[in-house]
This record gives C-alpha cells, structure tokens and sequence, in this order.
C-alpha cells in the first residue's frame, strides 16, 4: 500500500491496521474461536474508529461472519461492539475536525468535511444526521384542538360554516358520508 496507508496507520497506533496493510487478505479457512481477549480487542479496535472490515482482515482475527455470529449469540459482546462502535465514530468526528483545522486547501477541507460528515450521518443517523422537525400547533402556539364533526348537529355546522372561512363545506360532506356508513 501507499505511503498515506502507512501515515494513516502510523497516526492511530494500530496494530491490527499495521498488521493487514502489510500481510494483506487472510486464509478465509482460518478458525479463531471466542475469547475475552480478542473480544477485548476487537472492542478497542472499534473504538478507535477502525471498521469491522478492517478488525477482522488481520490474520489473527476472526472473520467479519464469525463476528457476526459471536455478537447473534451473545448479547454481553454485541453491546460491547455497538458501545465501542459509538465511541469509534466519536473519535472519527473529533479526528475530522481536527484534519480540517490544519488543511490549507479549502476545496479539500470541504471534500473532508463532506464525506465525513455523509459517512457519520449513515452509520449513526440519530447521532449525525440531518434533523428535521415537523410541528404542528394550534392558534398562538397552543395545542391541537381536534373536533369530531361526526357528533355534531347540522346546527352546530352550520355555526361553524358561518364563523369559518368556507371549509365546513367539506366537514359537511364528511359528516353525511359517515352518516350513510361510508366514511370520509
């Protein structure tokens, strides 16, 4: 691999990242049977930021499927991987942030920042997504007051069709649509 893999492995003081960039790809035959040691491992990979991917293409670790099986069988190890996992892209923001703050080129800063900020909003949405928020209020701010013109008299309708803007019309028809059985 590049100089830039090995900078980059450089920086996160890595030894699974160091151990796959310069092995390569593992026998697919290896077996690596549970443990609390690599289960450990694997935990403070994650928090490091490190992808499962990567975690498990060293050669003394388990496959990405293995994983996967350990975490459906044992409740105790997935929420360990789901936490550590939290704080992994924790660390990947804080590290975004700090490349930003010593590139010199804008058009790059803003590549980063894009990116990262794209791949943040995809593995943790409620964390780093967009937030959109739709309220809805009644008059002044207050609550939504709900009527059930079904339960009115024609009276009260027409009351309402007086004070209203012409919008009873079509709560009229409602009401006579669920008069005959129909609904709205």
């Amino acid at each position: 691999m590049g100089a830039r893999s090995k900078d980059w492995t450089n920086q996160h003081n890595s030894p699974i990242i160091g151990a796959v960039l310069h092995q390569g790809r593992k026998s697919m035959t290896s077996r690596v049977t549970y443990s609390d040691d690599i289960a450990d491992r694997i935990c403070d990979e994650l928090s490091q930021g490190v992808s499962m991917r990567t975690i498990c293409a060293a050669p003394d670790m388990p496959n990405r499927r293995t994983v996967m099986r350990w975490m459906d069988d044992n409740a105790e190890f997935a929420a360990k991987c789901a936490r550590a996992r939290e704080i992994g892209l924790d660390d990947r923001a804080e590290e975004m942030r700090e490349r930003i703050e010593v590139e010199e080129d804008v058009q790059r800063a803003r590549l980063i920042f894009d990116y990262g900020r794209w791949y943040l909003s995809k593995l943790a949405p409620k964390k780093y997504g967009d937030r959109a928020a739709l309220e809805l209020s009644g008059p002044d701010g207050g609550p939504v007051q709900v009527l059930d013109v079904t339960k009115l008299s024609d009276a009260a309708l027409a009351e309402i069709v007086a004070a209203g803007n012409g919008e009873a019309d079509a709560c009229a028809g409602t009401r006579n649509a669920a008069e005959m059985g129909m609904g709205a």
